[in-house]
This record gives C-alpha cells, sequence and structure tokens, in this order.
C-alpha cells in the first residue's frame, strides 16, 4: 500500500508493509518528521486496509476526527496534521477502474432478490464504515429511498448499540443524494461534524457521524468508457523509498548565537593614604633646639652647685 508524505514543498511516496508504524518527530518513530510529537501519528496496515490513530485531533478529509479513535483511511484521502504535513492514500487507479464493472441497477436487483453483492466491485454509490464495529465494511446505496439504522430491515444496517433502530434515510433526488434524520429519533446524525436538522445534501468525501459509527460517503461512479482520463496536476516529483523511513528536516535549525559576556572589571584595591614626609631642614632645626636645651640645663645645675 502506496501513501503520499507531502511536507515542505516535497512529496515523499512510502511503501507500507502490513504491520504498525509510528509517524513523529522523536528519534525511534519509523517515519520521523522534526516538528511532531513523538508517537504522534500510529498508522496500522493489514491487507488494503489502513486504519490510523492520533494523539490529538486531526483533520481528516472534510471533517475534524477525534483523538485516540482508530479511523480507517480509504483511497485518496487526506490527513492534515501539524506543521502543514499532510499524508494521503494512493489511489491504483489500474485496480480500481478493473473492479469497477457492475452497475447500480444490478446492484439493486441482486439485493432485491436476496443474493449477496460483492460492493467493491460496484460503481454503485456507497457508505465505508470508517469507526465502529464494521469499520471496513463497505455498503452500496443501490435505492431511491435506503434506510440507515440498526434494525434487520434497514438498508444500511449498522451494529451499534447507540443509534436507532431507523435513525436517518437516505434519498437520491435527481443527482444528489440527500439525507434526513428520522422524525422520533432520539439520536442525532451529524454530517462532517454538524447536527443535520432537516436535511443535508452528500458529496464524496463527506462523513456520516451515529452514535459511535462513522460513515463515509462516496458518490456513484460513471462507467470507464465514460470517464475522461484526466492525470493528477503535481508539481511535485514523487520519490519511491522503503519503511522505514526517516525524513531529514529540510530546515536546519542554528543554536543562538549567545551574546558575548563582557570581561569583568579588573578589581579596584584602595590603599590608605600616605603620610606626607617631614623636610630634613626641620629635623634638623629641631635637633639643634634640642641640643641647646639641654646644654642650659646643665649648666643650670652646675650654677647651682
Amino acid at each position: 500500500m502506496l501513501i503520499d508524505i507531502i511536507w515542505n514543498h516535497e512529496t515523499t511516496q512510502v511503501d507500507l508493509a502490513d504491520g504498525i508504524l509510528t509517524v513523529g518527530g522523536g528519534m525511534k518513530d519509523h517515519i520521523r518528521i522534526d516538528g511532531l510529537p513523538h508517537g504522534f501519528l500510529t498508522l496500522t496496515t493489514l491487507g488494503q486496509q489502513l486504519s490510523v490513530t492520533a494523539q490529538r485531533s486531526v483533520r481528516i478529509g472534510a471533517s475534524l476526527f477525534p483523538a485516540r479513535i482508530p479511523r480507517l483511511v480509504v483511497a485518496d484521502e487526506e490527513l492534515k496534521l501539524p506543521n502543514d504535513v499532510v499524508i494521503r492514500r494512493v489511489v491504483d487507479a489500474k485496480k480500481r477502474e478493473s473492479r469497477k464493472t457492475i452497475d447500480t441497477a444490478f446492484v439493486a436487483e441482486q439485493l432485491l432478490s436476496g443474493a449477496d453483492v460483492p460492493v467493491q466491485d460496484t460503481r454503485a454509490a456507497s457508505f465505508t464504515c470508517v469507526t465502529g464495529l464494521d469499520q471496513g465494511h463497505v455498503y452500496a446505496i443501490p435505492f431511491n429511498d435506503n434506510s440507515i439504522g440498526r434494525a434487520d430491515d434497514a438498508v444500511i444496517r449498522v451494529r451499534d448499540r447507540s443509534v436507532s433502530r431507523q435513525q436517518a434515510r437516505l434519498f437520491k433526488r435527481g443527482k444528489e443524494f440527500v439525507l434526513e434524520p428520522v422524525s422520533g429519533s432520539m439520536n442525532g446524525v451529524y454530517v462532517n461534524g454538524r447536527l443535520v436538522k432537516k436535511s443535508a445534501a452528500l458529496k464524496t468525501g463527506d462523513t456520516v457521524e451515529l452514535g459511535q459509527t462513522v460513515l463515509r460517503f462516496d458518490a456513484a461512479e460513471r462507467a470507464p468508457q465514460e470517464m475522461t482520463a484526466v492525470a493528477r496536476p503535481s508539481a511535485m516529483a514523487a520519490k519511491p523509498v522503503s519503511v522505514p523511513v526517516v525524513a531529514e528536516p529540510s530546515v536546519s535549525v542554528s543554536a543562538p548565537v549567545e551574546a558575548p559576556v563582557p570581561s569583568p572589571p579588573e578589581p579596584t584595591i584602595e590603599l590608605p593614604p600616605q603620610r606626607r614626609a617631614i623636610p630634613m631642614e626641620l629635623v634638623m632645626m629641631g635637633a639643634g633646639v634640642g641640643l641647646t636645651l639641654i646644654g642650659m640645663a646643665i649648666t643650670m645645675v652646675f650654677m647651682s652647685l
């Protein structure tokens, strides 16, 4: 199974084998993308089914999907992660066209007769259960009036105790499919996260939430001879790689430049004020005065004898 990882204007194509992989910014993540939390997304692949579980709410297609709930991803559906990272499941155009050989009228005829129909082989409009007990199951929408609920006679029967026996009806009006909640049902019906009060026209990729079950709608496809092949415009070349993949960051983050630390000022040592030197002349004069006084004292002593 192939997925495209679109990041920083580049597309990396990854071929997933059966098993569990993690996508995040941690060194141990199988697919490492800088800027994402460690183990942000878990991919579980089994055959042709791809299920994802995110640490927090992510946008899948047209609706925001809650965290920590496994969600089936169908072909050509996109997951929008933080930092403008997009993961898209690649459509195998050859396999898709080769299997779409049964039209809506034949599906209706077979269902009315009680025969089993390989729904994946039809071009009829369909619901795919992406969350709930019936995850992975595809429901064909063959009639102009299709009941949805957990009743045994519901055209689209879901195994969910939180769903009413008859909770909604899907009508085909011209080329449109219109969803209407059944009056009297205590449980609400949501399309792309918004409560349906009266009716809502569905288009490919819309999600319908009933209780704990989420259904993705796909409109009817035209016969292969009616379709004109149109190449998907892309300015980004896909690069095939094998998992595990480590996406190297295209933007390197440099360590912040540290501002120069000023050198500490030299310590200032304050010395005590110096004493003034006594001039030599004063010293000699003082000595002379002292000797004179001593001589006078001696003279006075002798005169008194």
